[in-house]
């Protein structure tokens, strides 16, 4: 195994009564402090970092959660932004936005690498593994039925923001939420949240996950702006003719089909005669690659699993749920590598299993995972909406939270990020949303798409422009729209 992490100094802090004193006597359960350094650009950052476990109570005062973090701090006389970081799935820890996204260190094959793209010199970074995930574990299974829940997820996080600030009072600069996937429903809904209770939340960022503002965009306009992304796939495999400029010319005549022919035919699909849903299957085969014979008639519909099944089978292959690009899954990321990093680069000791989002340690003959588990009770589902759900078409239940962290926080900015390659969130239908937004807050909306699947920030292509982009948000306090982006 390499590290080239290893700390100049390293201060195991089992003690912890300075920090007890800004937060509950129990809430920090203990806290291992390194130091360490990156270099960028040629420039040495110093940095500490922190990972420990915050104890979440019940409304008794009893410890309903151990929730394990990572945090990174660089020493400033003025005070620096705030960003708590987490992944999705529902289920799954902050490892892909943690080392291999965001944070000063970023796994290249079996070796931990600088970060040349970590938002650390903009930012300091909390890593956030949720209940159920990392080294992050509910107190009892009473607890559980609770945290592995829509509702019961954003309440918990919630807690774990305001101990944890509570606990390093010294931090005081403008707070940020990042969230990927169904991460993007936390950040949303916990910005919510903690407005409502006074905290200020200066910004979001919605990585992968749409942007839950609520039923303004038509339904078959969000159905329709999957087939743009689809013809890229499509002419990315070579089930579309190549030719000089073709990419360009795909995406914008798959764009224009969508809304001008698709989207209306969707609208009124009961009422399509015989010979339009004939017509209208053919020119979506031939729009986005497949045998005119795979569409429905029925629906004139295509689902992202069906595509993702379809575009190659005649060659045995499928799409990766993640990256239509890819036909095999992205690799696992190396347990050792994880392991040796946070227990000895960072010295935490612990004898927990570090959990991710298909596995845990149970002695159960099959372990079932927390998503397995989850309960979406955010909104009313049907057994059809979870099917689609695990399909690769969303979870069900979403509910207007960023609407309501605009109205709670007055100068809250909200950066919503898609991969065009993502089986998951369209871009264009992003692009779209920018257009319907309510006119007094569009304004506090910056949305962008990359060259890439759904997780954009460990894609090495992709990273550098995403946390560019990244850094000038931040930068930009003025709340002044950004355009879409067409790159």
């Amino acid at each position: 195994m390499l590290l080239s992490t290893l700390p100049t100094r390293i201060l195991i802090t089992c003690s912890i009564a300075a920090l007890a004193s800004a937060a509950p006597a129990q809430s920090v359960e203990r806290v291992a402090t390194t130091e360490h350094a990156v270099t960028l650009g040629g420039h040495r950052l110093a940095y500490t970092a922190e990972a420990g476990r915050i104890t979440l109570p019940d409304s008794t005062g009893a410890p309903r959660a151990a929730i394990f973090y990572v945090a990174y701090r660089v020493a400033s006389h003025a005070p620096r932004p705030l960003t708590f970081v987490w992944n999705g799935g529902p289920g799954a820890n902050a490892l892909g936005l943690h080392l291999m996204g965001l944070g000063p260190k970023r796994i290249a094959g079996q070796a931990l690498v600088d970060n040349q793209q970590t938002l650390l010199d903009a930012s300091d970074l909390v890593f956030m593994d949720p209940a159920g995930t990392g080294f992050s574990r509910a107190a009892s299974a009473a607890a559980e039925s609770t945290l592995y829940s829509t509702l019961g997820d954003f309440e918990a996080t919630a807690q774990f923001i305001r101990l944890w600030r509570a606990a390093h009072a010294g931090a005081r600069g403008p707070v940020y939420l990042v969230g990927e996937s169904y991460g993007s429903w936390r950040a949303a809904a916990v910005a919510e949240r903690l407005g409502a209770l006074g905290d200020k939340i200066a910004g979001i960022v919605l990585i992968s996950g749409g942007c839950p503002v609520g039923p303004i965009q038509p339904p078959e306009i969000r159905a329709a702006l999957r087939v743009p992304a689809w013809a890229l796939t499509a002419l990315q495999h070579g089930r579309l003719p190549a030719r000089p400029g073709a990419r360009d010319s795909v995406i914008a005549a798959a764009r224009r089909w969508a809304l001008d022919r698709y989207a209306p035919a969707l609208a009124r699909v009961a009422d399509l005669s015989e010979m339009e849903r004939d017509t209208m299957a053919r020119e979506l085969a031939s729009t986005i690659g497949l045998p005119a014979e795979r569409i429905d008639r029925r629906t004139v519909a295509v689902t992202p699993h069906q595509f993702r099944e379809q575009l190659l089978g005649s060659r045995g292959l499928t799409l990766d749920i993640f990256d239509m690009r890819r036909i095999e899954p992205m690799p696992e990321l190396p347990a050792v590598l994880i392991g040796g990093y946070l227990r000895n680069a960072l010295g935490y000791r612990t004898s927990l299993a570090y959990r991710t989002l298909e596995r845990e340690d149970s002695t159960l003959a099959q372990p079932v995972s927390v998503n397995e588990r989850w309960s979406y009770d955010s909104g009313s589902h049907t057994a059809a909406d979870l099917a689609a759900a695990g399909a690769g078409e969303g979870p069900p239940g979403a509910q207007p939270w960023v609407l309501g962290a605009l109205a709670n926080h007055s100068g809250l900015r909200v950066f919503v990020a898609a991969g065009r390659y993502d089986s998951f969130t369209p871009c264009w239908a992003n692009e779209d949303l920018a257009t319907r937004l309510p006119a007094d807050v569009v304004d506090r909306f910056t949305f962008r798409c990359y060259e890439s699947g759904h997780m954009i920030a460990s894609d090495d292509a992709a990273r550098p422009q995403f946390v560019a982009d990244l850094r000038a948000w931040l930068a930009d306090g003025s709340g002044r729209a950004v355009a879409p982006s067409r790159r």
